[in-house]
């Protein structure tokens, strides 16, 4: 247990998950983004010339995914303050 990943649905909540990332920030709810598909990083561009749109699903999935923290010190206190900041935001 390390990370629980999250994905939003811009079209459905009118947030981008930078704008959810942010908003979640300033509340004070560590999250952040851990995933960028693996064809944008700089290696597999250099090496084997991957572009933007080569892999849209991924591309998708990567501009959407973000997670926050999960571990055996997340209390039950720290839960539900990470779901009151996300019903906040998205209210």
């Amino acid at each position: 247990m390390h990370l629980f990943i999250c994905q939003v649905d811009d079209a459905l909540t009118g947030i981008t998950r930078d704008q959810l990332v942010q908003a979640l920030h300033e509340l004070r709810i560590g999250c952040g983004v851990h995933y960028t598909p693996i064809h944008l990083h700089h290696y597999y561009r250099e090496t084997y010339g991957y572009r933007e749109r080569d892999l849209p699903n991924a591309e998708y999935i990567g501009a959407r995914t973000f997670s926050i923290p999960l571990s055996g010190i997340v209390t039950d206190e720290d839960a539900a303050d990470v779901v009151r900041a996300l019903k906040q935001v998205f209210e």
